[in-house]
């Protein structure tokens, strides 16, 4: 039994999916059928009211009723089945008919003095008699077609059965759709069990985008948090509540600890529980057990240690692992009269043992993803299984590759323990999927424990070589999907949510949503805040003779609003789509609606020259900037008008001083957030209905007489 989705909370990189439901305990063990293959096992967190939860398991559902596309021989024995009901139908319906009229004879029924019949009637009994002969006869001759149609369906028939008989098993895995399941152990529970299951998978992000509904005046309007979802995780999410939010899935908040300090003796550090194996553990396994394929192969001793010092000689830095030449080395009795064996070209350099564990974030590959999931439920670490074997005994090899070996070869191998492997991963922690390796395994290996891969688990269970060919395949179809569902690139002029000047958002989306696991981005609408907007304007003349609309909304929501794409509307019409650089809170947005074809400006420059100083020795020059506005809006408006003064370098002797300013003008140094501005200047002009504006700023620039400016002394 499967329990029903409730919420899910998405994350830039995955979802946090939860369940909830009541269910009946299978021998004292909840079961959760039908769970997605991707989730994350690792993250599975189990509770349940009205008894005490135990030990938790999560596997593979190899009992379960997923089935995939019927095969074509299912198919075909169905159609038979079908066809032959059809066929002893109709056969019925004739001998039924024929029985009918073989009882129809001359009666007396109609003459209750049952008097002789006169010749006309005798007449029209010998005609129907004709009739009733010939309708037998095509009866008959129909019947047996029949019937020999229908035999032959029935053999048809048994030999489909015998055919579906045979390939019953093979066909049931073929259809097999691999599943998770989890099976918690309770104590005490009750006849029904309220359970409530969440887990961690990936194949989910998400974008924001937003749009602004205004009225006409851009007095009052709705902004709205809309949602650009995509999920790809294997389970279509119906009726659920969604959240979205922008920490990552796999953050960690640890609550940082004050070391303790204790004044007295300082103790000898506590014993470690952990015990090297027994010494001579591959002496217990005969010698003649390293055989493969029936081929007897001689063991032959290590090589003995080179001198300590040749080792130092060789440093792992400076190999060259593509052009050492061999050293040659003794040949052995069993390698004489055989072709030399040519030394690898290269070899990997060793992983540290914290750099080879798994990752358990979204992989970016199908087998990161496989290999990811088989890791976090049933993967052993791949740390023997990804080394490289040294080459045999007596085989030239080259010096660098030998040095390598000494100083590398057991972390790669892992037959003897490492210092600094001392990191236990979770797969090591699973002692139900712990096996111990036969007689048969590779010599180093034997006797010692290791995690169960689920294509093992699999094999235990007796499922056949096809049931775990079909997980692999799912497993690879699956993690192809979510790779290529989280990679997609998004829509334009969205972003990945991120933290917001250090802090995480969370959105809860209002009533249900339905979201198919299709791997396509799906518009969601999220929240809706009543608006209240007071319209500015704003003009840089020097630039662009335009005023710009500027737009600042009041909302009720004081949190942080992350950055995305803007559709305004304005009475029903949409004005513009534009980017938007979000809000860190306090319910006070700011947003562009772009130029106002309604406001014209003008903008001229006038310059002149005089002589300053006591002697006149210095120059004076004198720039007046003017700028004309015209308004045909039917409301009054104030426009700023943005200017930059010169601003001269540090340590330089020209002087720059403000000689007029109608309206005045004040500092403005940059928006905030923005790199500052040296200089800057705004005014601001009211404008009647329909009527003009007028704005003047003037400033000097006093140098000496043989100065110039750069580029030129006119400006503005």
């Amino acid at each position: 039994m499967t329990l029903p989705l409730t919420s899910v909370v998405v994350h830039p990189d995955g979802a946090l999916v939860h369940r909830r439901g009541a269910l009946r305990p299978e021998g004292g063990r909840l079961v959760v059928r039908q769970l997605p293959l991707l989730l994350d096992p690792s993250s599975v967190r189990v509770a349940a009211t009205g008894a005490v939860v135990g030990a938790v398991e999560v596997g593979l559902d190899v009992l379960g009723e997923d089935r995939g596309d019927e095969p074509a021989l299912a198919a075909e024995l169905r159609q038979a089945a079908q066809a032959l009901d059809r066929a002893r139908g109709s056969l019925e319906g004739l001998r039924s008919e024929r029985s009918t009229l073989a009882r129809v004879v001359p009666s007396f029924e109609d003459d209750p003095d049952r008097r002789l019949p006169d010749p006309a009637r005798l007449a029209r009994w010998a005609a129907l008699d004709d009739l009733l002969e010939q309708s037998l006869r095509d009866l008959d001759r129909r019947i047996r077609e029949l019937a020999r149609s229908v035999k032959e369906d029935e053999e048809r028939l048994e030999l489909l059965r015998f055919r579906v008989a045979g390939a019953s098993s093979e066909a049931w895995w073929q259809r097999w759709i691999p599943t998770r399941v989890v099976r918690a152990a309770v104590h005490d529970p009750g006849e029904q069990v309220e359970v409530e299951l969440s887990y961690r998978i990936a194949g989910a992000t998400w974008a924001p985008s937003y749009v602004l509904d205004a009225d006409a005046g851009l007095e009052r309007g709705r902004f709205s948090l809309r949602a650009q979802v995509t999920q790809a995780t294997g389970e279509d999410w119906s009726g659920v509540r969604l959240s979205l939010t922008s920490a990552s899935s796999e953050r960690r908040v640890d609550v940082p600890e004050l070391a303790a300090l204790r004044l007295g003796t300082r103790q000898p550090p506590a014993p470690a529980g952990f015990r090297d194996l027994p010494p001579g553990l591959d002496a217990l396994f005969p010698a003649d057990l390293d055989r493969l394929d029936g081929v007897r192969q001689e063991v032959e001793p290590e090589p003995p240690e080179e001198p300590r010092e040749q080792e130092e000689a060789f440093g792992i830095d400076d190999l060259d692992l593509q052009g050492d030449e061999p050293v040659p080395a003794p040949e052995p009795e069993m390698m004489r009269g055989l072709p030399p064996m040519q030394a690898p070209q290269s070899m990997p350099m060793p992983m540290p043992a914290r750099s080879m564990k798994k990752s358990s974030g979204l992989a970016n590959a199908v087998e990161g993803v496989a290999d990811w999931i088989s890791g976090g439920f049933g993967g052993s670490a791949p740390t023997a299984s990804a080394a490289p074997s040294a080459p045999p005994a007596g085989v030239p090899m080259p010096a660098a590759h030998a040095a390598m070996r000494k100083r590398a070869g057991p972390a790669m191998d892992r037959s003897e323990p490492m210092e600094e492997d001392v990191e236990v991963g979770g797969d090591l922690l699973d002692y139900g999927r712990m096996r111990l390796r036969s007689f048969d395994a590779p010599q180093g290996k034997r006797g010692r424990l290791h995690p169960a891969r689920e294509e093992e688990l699999l094999a235990e269970a007796g499922v056949p070589r096809s049931a775990r060919d079909r997980f692999r395949e799912q497993l690879d179809r699956c993690g192809r999907r979510a790779s290529d569902a989280a990679a997609q690139p998004l829509p334009p002029q969205h972003s990945r949510p991120a933290p917001l000047q250090g802090s995480e958002v969370r959105f809860d989306a209002d009533g249900s949503v339905d979201l198919p696991s299709d791997g396509r981005f799906h518009s969601v609408a999220v929240r809706t805040w009543t608006a209240s907007l007071s319209v500015g304007y704003r003009a840089v003349p020097r630039s662009d003779p335009r005023a710009f609309r500027r737009v600042e909304a009041s909302i009720e929501h004081a949190g942080a609003l992350l950055p995305g794409p803007v559709d305004v509307y304005v009475d029903g019409r949409l004005e513009l789509v534009a980017p938007w650089s979000g809000t860190p809170g306090r319910g006070k947005l700011l947003l562009g609606l772009g130029p106002e074809d309604r406001i014209r400006l003008v903008r001229n420059v006038r310059y002149r020259e005089e002589s300053a100083g006591v002697f006149g020795g210095s120059r004076r020059l004198h720039t007046s900037i003017e700028v004309q506005l015209a308004s045909s809006l039917q409301r009054p408006v104030k426009v700023e008008l943005l200017e930059r003064l010169p601003v001269p370098a540090d340590g330089k002797d020209p002087a720059v001083e403000q000689t007029e300013a109608s309206p005045v003008a004040r500092a403005y140094e940059g928006e905030p957030g923005e790199a500052l501005l040296k200089g800057g200047r705004v005014q601001v002009v009211e404008l009647s209905p329909g009527g003009e504006g007028r704005a003047v700023l003037s400033y000097a620039v006093t140098l000496g007489s043989k100065d110039e400016l750069v580029g030129g002394d006119r400006r503005g």
